[in-house]
Protein backbone atom coordinates (compact mmCIF):
# COMPACT_ATOMS: atom_id res chain seq x y z
CA UNK A 1 0.00 0.00 0.00
CA UNK A 2 1.29 3.52 -0.46
CA UNK A 3 0.08 7.11 -0.76
CA UNK A 4 -1.21 8.47 -4.12
CA UNK A 5 -3.44 7.63 -6.66
CA UNK A 6 -2.51 4.72 -9.59
CA UNK A 7 -3.99 4.47 -12.87
CA UNK A 8 -7.49 2.26 -11.94
CA UNK A 9 -10.62 3.66 -12.26
CA UNK A 10 -12.03 5.10 -9.68
CA UNK A 11 -16.22 6.13 -8.84
CA UNK A 12 -16.34 7.41 -5.31
CA UNK A 13 -15.38 10.07 -3.07
CA UNK A 14 -13.58 10.23 0.31
CA UNK A 15 -16.46 12.26 1.92
CA UNK A 16 -19.38 10.42 0.97
CA UNK A 17 -18.07 7.17 2.38
CA UNK A 18 -16.51 8.99 5.70
CA UNK A 19 -19.95 10.60 6.25
CA UNK A 20 -21.70 6.98 6.25
CA UNK A 21 -18.70 5.59 8.34
CA UNK A 22 -19.28 8.27 11.06
CA UNK A 23 -22.77 7.29 11.31
CA UNK A 24 -21.37 3.04 11.72
CA UNK A 25 -18.81 4.44 14.12
CA UNK A 26 -20.72 6.69 16.73
CA UNK A 27 -23.49 4.24 16.88
CA UNK A 28 -20.94 1.21 17.60
CA UNK A 29 -18.74 3.03 20.02
CA UNK A 30 -21.39 4.59 21.70
CA UNK A 31 -23.30 1.32 22.42
CA UNK A 32 -19.99 -0.76 23.48
CA UNK A 33 -18.69 2.22 26.13
CA UNK A 34 -22.83 1.46 27.27
CA UNK A 35 -22.42 -2.12 26.97
CA UNK A 36 -19.05 -1.84 29.20
CA UNK A 37 -20.59 0.65 31.95
CA UNK A 38 -23.70 -1.36 32.20
CA UNK A 39 -21.33 -5.09 32.32
CA UNK A 40 -19.39 -3.20 35.23
CA UNK A 41 -22.66 -2.38 36.95
CA UNK A 42 -23.69 -5.74 36.87
CA UNK A 43 -20.22 -7.57 38.46
CA UNK A 44 -20.37 -5.48 41.11
CA UNK A 45 -24.35 -6.10 41.45
CA UNK A 46 -23.56 -9.90 41.18
CA UNK A 47 -26.80 -10.08 38.14
CA UNK A 48 -27.33 -11.20 34.89
CA UNK A 49 -26.53 -8.62 32.23
CA UNK A 50 -28.49 -10.17 29.95
CA UNK A 51 -31.76 -10.54 31.68
CA UNK A 52 -31.32 -7.04 32.64
CA UNK A 53 -30.58 -5.72 29.39
CA UNK A 54 -31.12 -7.90 26.60
CA UNK A 55 -33.77 -7.17 24.83
CA UNK A 56 -33.33 -3.66 25.35
CA UNK A 57 -35.84 -2.38 28.30
CA UNK A 58 -34.70 1.37 28.41
CA UNK A 59 -37.55 3.19 26.60
CA UNK A 60 -36.06 6.32 26.86
CA UNK A 61 -32.74 5.06 24.88
CA UNK A 62 -34.62 3.25 22.57
CA UNK A 63 -36.94 6.69 21.54
CA UNK A 64 -33.73 8.27 21.32
CA UNK A 65 -31.58 6.11 19.10
CA UNK A 66 -34.63 5.93 17.00
CA UNK A 67 -35.42 8.79 16.47
CA UNK A 68 -31.27 10.36 15.96
CA UNK A 69 -31.83 7.19 13.47
CA UNK A 70 -34.54 8.01 11.44
CA UNK A 71 -33.16 11.70 11.20
CA UNK A 72 -30.08 10.87 10.50
CA UNK A 73 -31.27 8.34 7.49
CA UNK A 74 -34.13 10.74 6.61
CA UNK A 75 -31.67 13.70 5.98
CA UNK A 76 -29.29 11.58 3.92
CA UNK A 77 -32.07 10.22 1.52
CA UNK A 78 -33.10 14.35 1.04
CA UNK A 79 -29.62 15.28 0.79
CA UNK A 80 -28.15 12.68 -1.82
CA UNK A 81 -31.46 13.76 -3.84
CA UNK A 82 -31.24 17.22 -3.97
CA UNK A 83 -27.63 17.58 -4.85
CA UNK A 84 -28.19 14.91 -7.47
CA UNK A 85 -31.20 16.83 -8.81
CA UNK A 86 -29.01 20.27 -8.93
CA UNK A 87 -26.73 18.57 -10.81
CA UNK A 88 -28.50 16.45 -12.98
CA UNK A 89 -32.18 17.14 -12.62
CA UNK A 90 -33.06 13.92 -11.52
CA UNK A 91 -33.59 13.20 -7.92
CA UNK A 92 -33.16 9.39 -7.61
CA UNK A 93 -30.04 9.27 -9.19
CA UNK A 94 -28.12 8.17 -5.91
CA UNK A 95 -31.02 5.39 -5.85
CA UNK A 96 -28.19 3.14 -4.08
CA UNK A 97 -27.13 5.27 -1.61
CA UNK A 98 -31.17 6.83 -0.65
CA UNK A 99 -32.30 2.75 -0.48
CA UNK A 100 -29.20 2.22 2.00
CA UNK A 101 -30.59 5.47 3.93
CA UNK A 102 -34.15 4.20 3.60
CA UNK A 103 -33.47 1.21 5.55
CA UNK A 104 -32.03 2.61 8.56
CA UNK A 105 -34.45 5.32 9.26
CA UNK A 106 -37.23 2.16 8.79
CA UNK A 107 -35.19 1.02 11.95
CA UNK A 108 -35.04 4.50 13.72
CA UNK A 109 -38.81 4.33 13.42
CA UNK A 110 -39.05 0.98 14.54
CA UNK A 111 -37.24 1.26 17.41
CA UNK A 112 -39.96 4.58 18.28
CA UNK A 113 -43.16 2.56 17.96
CA UNK A 114 -41.30 -0.12 20.32
CA UNK A 115 -40.08 2.41 22.69
CA UNK A 116 -43.82 3.30 22.80
CA UNK A 117 -44.32 -0.40 23.66
CA UNK A 118 -46.77 -0.48 20.27
CA UNK A 119 -44.04 -3.32 19.03
CA UNK A 120 -43.23 -6.08 21.35
CA UNK A 121 -39.48 -5.79 22.72
CA UNK A 122 -36.16 -6.41 20.21
CA UNK A 123 -38.56 -5.46 16.96
CA UNK A 124 -35.53 -2.97 16.33
CA UNK A 125 -32.96 -5.78 15.97
CA UNK A 126 -34.68 -7.45 13.99
CA UNK A 127 -35.63 -4.98 11.67
CA UNK A 128 -31.83 -3.61 11.75
CA UNK A 129 -30.94 -7.40 11.02
CA UNK A 130 -33.07 -7.59 7.92
CA UNK A 131 -31.62 -3.58 7.07
CA UNK A 132 -28.16 -5.28 7.33
CA UNK A 133 -29.44 -8.15 4.96
CA UNK A 134 -30.37 -5.32 2.47
CA UNK A 135 -27.14 -3.61 2.82
CA UNK A 136 -25.59 -6.88 1.77
CA UNK A 137 -28.32 -7.08 -1.44
CA UNK A 138 -27.53 -3.74 -2.56
CA UNK A 139 -23.31 -2.98 -1.98
CA UNK A 140 -23.07 -6.28 -4.02
CA UNK A 141 -24.58 -4.66 -6.85
CA UNK A 142 -22.93 -1.62 -5.80
CA UNK A 143 -19.66 -4.00 -6.27
CA UNK A 144 -20.79 -5.64 -9.46
CA UNK A 145 -20.66 -1.51 -11.36
CA UNK A 146 -17.40 -0.57 -9.92
CA UNK A 147 -14.88 0.20 -12.80
CA UNK A 148 -11.79 -1.00 -10.95
CA UNK A 149 -11.39 -4.47 -9.63
CA UNK A 150 -9.70 -3.15 -6.53
CA UNK A 151 -12.42 -0.74 -6.14
CA UNK A 152 -14.81 -3.87 -6.29
CA UNK A 153 -12.73 -5.95 -4.11
CA UNK A 154 -13.64 -3.47 -1.40
CA UNK A 155 -16.84 -3.15 -1.54
CA UNK A 156 -17.65 -6.92 -2.31
CA UNK A 157 -15.76 -7.19 1.51
CA UNK A 158 -18.43 -4.59 3.07
CA UNK A 159 -21.40 -6.50 1.39
CA UNK A 160 -19.76 -9.92 3.06
CA UNK A 161 -19.30 -8.03 6.31
CA UNK A 162 -22.90 -6.80 6.10
CA UNK A 163 -23.90 -9.93 5.88
CA UNK A 164 -22.23 -11.83 8.82
CA UNK A 165 -23.20 -8.67 10.61
CA UNK A 166 -27.33 -9.49 10.02
CA UNK A 167 -26.46 -13.02 10.90
CA UNK A 168 -24.94 -12.31 14.29
CA UNK A 169 -27.39 -9.50 14.82
CA UNK A 170 -30.17 -12.58 14.14
CA UNK A 171 -28.71 -15.07 16.54
CA UNK A 172 -28.37 -12.56 19.15
CA UNK A 173 -32.40 -12.05 18.79
CA UNK A 174 -32.74 -15.67 19.15
CA UNK A 175 -30.93 -16.07 21.48
CA UNK A 176 -30.44 -13.60 23.95
CA UNK A 177 -28.59 -15.19 26.47
CA UNK A 178 -25.55 -14.55 24.46
CA UNK A 179 -23.45 -11.69 25.85
CA UNK A 180 -20.36 -12.44 23.00
CA UNK A 181 -23.22 -12.19 20.20
CA UNK A 182 -25.11 -8.85 21.50
CA UNK A 183 -21.75 -7.25 22.21
CA UNK A 184 -20.49 -8.29 18.79
CA UNK A 185 -23.37 -6.87 17.27
CA UNK A 186 -21.59 -3.45 18.51
CA UNK A 187 -18.32 -4.22 17.68
CA UNK A 188 -18.97 -4.90 14.00
CA UNK A 189 -20.26 -1.22 14.11
CA UNK A 190 -17.57 -0.37 14.45
CA UNK A 191 -15.25 -2.59 11.87
CA UNK A 192 -17.72 -1.28 9.12
CA UNK A 193 -17.01 2.54 9.97
CA UNK A 194 -13.58 1.73 10.07
CA UNK A 195 -13.57 -0.41 6.82
CA UNK A 196 -16.15 2.78 5.33
CA UNK A 197 -13.32 4.91 6.24
CA UNK A 198 -10.63 2.46 3.91
CA UNK A 199 -12.84 2.67 1.00
CA UNK A 200 -12.89 6.40 1.54
CA UNK A 201 -9.56 6.21 1.51
CA UNK A 202 -9.00 4.59 -1.42
CA UNK A 203 -11.47 7.04 -3.67
CA UNK A 204 -8.89 9.90 -2.68
CA UNK A 205 -5.78 9.25 -1.61
CA UNK A 206 -4.47 5.75 -0.88
CA UNK A 207 -3.58 2.76 -3.37
CA UNK A 208 -4.04 -0.82 -2.46
CA UNK A 209 -3.13 -3.75 -4.44
CA UNK A 210 -5.75 -6.38 -4.94
CA UNK A 211 -4.17 -8.93 -3.60
CA UNK A 212 -3.97 -7.83 -0.56
CA UNK A 213 -7.90 -6.11 0.37
CA UNK A 214 -8.65 -9.07 2.38
CA UNK A 215 -5.54 -9.01 4.37
CA UNK A 216 -5.77 -4.98 5.21
CA UNK A 217 -9.45 -6.02 6.29
CA UNK A 218 -8.09 -8.67 8.18
CA UNK A 219 -5.91 -6.66 10.16
CA UNK A 220 -8.68 -3.76 11.08
CA UNK A 221 -10.99 -6.09 12.31
CA UNK A 222 -8.27 -7.72 14.65
CA UNK A 223 -7.34 -4.44 15.70
CA UNK A 224 -10.91 -3.26 16.42
CA UNK A 225 -11.39 -6.45 18.26
CA UNK A 226 -7.77 -5.75 20.08
CA UNK A 227 -8.97 -2.69 21.10
CA UNK A 228 -12.33 -3.94 22.51
CA UNK A 229 -10.69 -7.04 24.16
CA UNK A 230 -7.82 -4.80 25.82
CA UNK A 231 -10.11 -2.36 27.30
CA UNK A 232 -12.80 -4.57 28.62
CA UNK A 233 -10.28 -6.84 30.63
CA UNK A 234 -8.99 -2.48 31.82
CA UNK A 235 -12.42 -1.52 33.05
CA UNK A 236 -13.98 -4.62 34.13
CA UNK A 237 -13.51 -6.81 37.50
CA UNK A 238 -12.44 -10.11 36.95
CA UNK A 239 -14.99 -12.53 36.50
CA UNK A 240 -16.02 -14.60 39.35
CA UNK A 241 -16.44 -17.20 37.91
CA UNK A 242 -15.16 -19.30 34.89
CA UNK A 243 -18.66 -18.88 33.51
CA UNK A 244 -18.61 -15.33 33.91
CA UNK A 245 -22.44 -15.79 35.57
CA UNK A 246 -22.87 -14.45 39.05
CA UNK A 247 -23.05 -16.74 42.37
CA UNK A 248 -26.45 -15.98 42.56
CA UNK A 249 -27.45 -17.26 39.21
CA UNK A 250 -25.99 -20.62 40.14
CA UNK A 251 -29.05 -23.33 41.32
CA UNK A 252 -26.60 -24.54 43.59
CA UNK A 253 -25.03 -21.20 44.91
CA UNK A 254 -24.37 -20.72 48.60
CA UNK A 255 -27.41 -19.18 48.70
CA UNK A 256 -29.78 -21.80 47.19
CA UNK A 257 -32.24 -23.94 48.82
CA UNK A 258 -30.38 -27.10 47.45
CA UNK A 259 -27.11 -25.83 49.28
CA UNK A 260 -28.48 -25.17 52.31
CA UNK A 261 -30.20 -28.80 52.49
CA UNK A 262 -26.85 -30.26 51.33
CA UNK A 263 -24.60 -28.87 53.68
CA UNK A 264 -26.36 -31.02 56.94
CA UNK A 265 -26.24 -34.02 54.93
CA UNK A 266 -21.91 -32.73 53.92
CA UNK A 267 -21.34 -32.68 57.35
CA UNK A 268 -23.11 -36.58 58.17
CA UNK A 269 -20.83 -37.49 55.64
CA UNK A 270 -17.28 -35.97 56.93
CA UNK A 271 -18.34 -37.60 60.51
CA UNK A 272 -18.97 -40.63 59.14
CA UNK A 273 -15.82 -40.47 57.46
CA UNK A 274 -13.87 -39.74 60.65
Amino acid sequence: MMMGNNNEARSGTFGAHVLAASFFLGFGVFFLVLDLQRARACLERGESFCKLHVPEKNRALLRRAGLVLFTVSMTGVLLDGVVAFLYLRNFFFQLLHQTLYLSFGFVGFIAYLESKRRLPLDSSRVALAIALLLFHLVMSAHAKMKPGSTDAALHAVMANLCLVHALIYAFSVWNPKSLVAYVMTHALLVVQGVWLVTLGSFECCMDIPLHLVETLFSLELLTVFAAIVVTAITVLPPLEDEDGAAPSEHKNGPNSEEYAQLVPAASVLVDDSV
